[in-house]
């Protein structure tokens, strides 16, 4: 990503860390943490006691296939979403110099929850849609949907209209987005390969795995909210820029004529 916009989130995420990764971790250590239990659950509920996942996966109608396809899904991209409307809210507040409260800003992502699950299932779908082609198709269709929730938290949109949002602003800087983007995803494909060789390392046990799934997840806030301050000091100059811009320009040949 551009070094400008890339020291000017560290900046705002240096004025206030613990803030940024406090709110980044809400919704993992909730919704990211419910959600899995709920997988676990699921998976044990038609193999029994079998630890093996190709059983697992057998013992399962297709209905049970589909559910637990779409709650896998839901694990990744529902905390995700609402992770980075907290993320948004507090660097605007930053931005234009506001006072920033930590109940408010919980507040905040409470309300946006209906709307998150929403953007999930749709801009996660896409996402997910592309990933199983290859990599680029997917960091692309993530980069189309980048400044939807931005649009959410800071404009305070509803889903739709802050999609209609979000896409109108992001053909204006999609080269930068999509930088931002692809390096977010290098880093977390990065930190998902060493998670595989330490979980590789380590004893085979359920208690060793939810340490390192733990440690990598934790890991992954920082980057994950300095690339949503990315996207807010992105969007906030993409809204200037379209505000400056006349709505009607005249015509300076029929302006000299008259």
């Amino acid at each position: 990503m551009p070094s400008h916009l890339l020291s000017s989130s560290m900046q705002l995420f240096r004025e206030r860390p613990g803030f940024y990764l406090a709110v980044a971790s809400l919704p993992y250590v909730t919704l990211h943490a419910a959600l899995w239990w709920a997988l676990f659950q699921f998976m044990s509920a038609p193999s029994g006691d079998s630890a093996n996942l190709r059983d697992i996966w057998l013992a399962m109608s297709p209905g049970d296939k589909f559910e637990f396809l779409i709650l896998s899904f839901l694990t990744i991209a529902f905390p995700f979403a609402v992770a980075g409307f907290g993320l948004c809210n507090i660097a605007s507040n930053q931005i234009e110099k506001r006072p920033i409260a930590f109940r408010k800003v919980a507040l905040s992502m409470a309300g946006f929850l209906p709307s998150a699950l929403l953007l999930s299932i749709l801009v996660g779908a896409s996402t997910l849609l592309g990933m199983c082609f290859l990599l680029v198709p997917g960091i692309i269709a993530f980069t189309a949907f980048s400044l939807v929730v931005p649009a959410a938290s800071i404009e305070g949109l509803g889903p739709f209209a802050a999609l209609r949002r979000g896409f109108s602003l992001t053909i204006r800087a999609f080269g930068r987005l999509l930088l931002c983007c692809f390096v977010y995803g290098l880093v977390v494909v990065f930190a998902f390969i060493v998670q595989g060789v330490m979980l590789s390392s380590l004893p085979h046990t359920l208690v060793a795995r939810i340490v390192v799934m733990t440690v990598v997840a934790f890991a992954l806030l920082t980057p994950l909210a300095i690339l949503n301050i990315c996207l807010t000091l992105i969007f906030y100059e993409l809204r200037q820029v379209a505000s400056s811009l006349p709505s009607h320009s005249p015509n300076p040949q029929t302006s000299v004529a008259s």
